[in-house]
């Protein structure tokens, strides 16, 4: 009789199949399911972007006193800005820093400008925008805006600007899911903020109610038109809304601006991403901004925040919207003179629109 040695196949393939499902156990239990949680928590937690004109109600709670403040630039040129904080809805603290131009006593009938730039420093807006003419403008701040502006672990550099116990926190807390977090919640936060803003204005600073302009540069443009559709929901519409190289096309957008993420991860990270941050599609809340005047400026070139990813927002602005176009990449918008260039087409067209009177 001759005895086989061999061993058998069928208990090395069950043996296989025993450890995967057991790797495929601990991944749903440590991994997948609380991940699955968190999601649902965070859109639970998520401020509604769908309007209507219960919704949409101005609703912040409390304006502290007004005090003087000032804005330095990255420059080291400052300006002389008042600050007020308000107190929202949801029981958060905003602090605002507006400006109006020198020698102006009351901002009574002026217009209205907010600003809103996304992941930019406001010491950097300041340089560049160098807010001129009679009107009282606004560079929205998000509370978040210091944890929006952080990536990575433990960023050094950071460290050595660090002046307060806050700042340190945010030093030892900072890490992808923190810094993904703020960004998540900060955009979604910001369109009520923004209302918030206005409303506020319009009952201290006795601002000109017709002559509000909302201007959105690349992330901050899905703020600016969720902020303009509140805004035209409650019957107060912006009298114009200026998009910077607004990502209408989101996923391609992520995939073209995910520069610190592995080249092959992109696309899975847009996939991904693309889903959470639907409440902000600029196309929906767009199209709900009539009679609003639009100004959308395009990048020409495709690289960076692309072409492709803009252009969408084109056709669902409408035959009245204008549409100009830049040869300049988001990256180098903050060359002088590439701003320089953008601050003169905003201004002249915000003069043309008789939203402001002067620049």
């Amino acid at each position: 009789m001759v005895v086989s040695t061999s061993p058998k196949p069928q208990g090395t393939l069950h043996a296989v199949r025993s450890l995967m499902a057991q790797l495929g156990s601990v991944a749903f239990k440590f991994f997948l399911l609380p991940v699955g949680v968190a999601l649902i928590i965070l859109q639970l937690l998520t401020p509604s972007l769908s309007y209507d004109a219960t919704s949409a109600k101005l609703t912040y709670k409390h304006a502290g006193s007004t005090s003087w403040s000032t804005l330095r630039g990255e420059s080291g040129e400052t300006w002389t800005s008042q600050q007020v904080t308000l107190v929202t809805s949801d029981d958060r603290t905003l602090k605002v820093d507006y400006l109006r131009p020198q020698g102006t006593s009351s901002a009574a009938n002026q217009a209205l400008t907010v600003i809103v730039a996304g992941f930019l420093p406001v010491e950097w807006l300041i340089d560049q925008i160098r807010p001129t003419g009679n009107q009282t403008v606004v560079i929205y701040r998000s509370p978040r805006l210091k944890r929006m502006l952080i990536s990575g672990w433990f960023p050094l550099h950071q460290l050595h600007s660090a002046k307060s116990i806050g700042d340190y926190w945010t030093f030892l807390t900072s890490n992808p899911l923190t810094y993904g977090y703020n960004v998540y919640m900060g955009l979604h936060e910001a369109p009520g903020d923004i209302v918030d803003i206005v409303d506020w204005a319009r009952s201290y600073l006795a601002i000109d109610a017709q002559r509000i302009n909302l201007i959105g540069i690349g992330a901050g443009a899905l703020v600016a038109a969720a902020a303009a559709n509140k805004l035209n929901t409650i019957a107060l519409p912006a009298r114009t809304l200026t998009l910077v190289y607004p990502p209408a096309d989101l996923a391609s957008a992520i995939r073209d601006n995910a520069t610190s993420a592995p080249r092959w991860s992109r696309p899975l990270l847009a996939t991904v991403l693309t889903p959470l941050y639907v409440r902000l599609t600029l196309t929906d809340h767009l199209s709900r901004t009539h009679p609003t005047r639009k100004y959308l400026i395009i990048p020409r070139r495709s690289f960076e925040l692309a072409t492709y990813a803009a252009e969408p927002a084109i056709s669902v602005a409408g035959p009245e919207a204008t549409i100009d176009y830049l040869d300049v990449d988001y990256s180098s918008l903050h060359l002088e003179g590439n701003s320089y260039q953008l601050r003169q087409k905003i201004g002249t067209w915000l003069v043309a629109q008789d939203a402001i009177p002067s620049y």
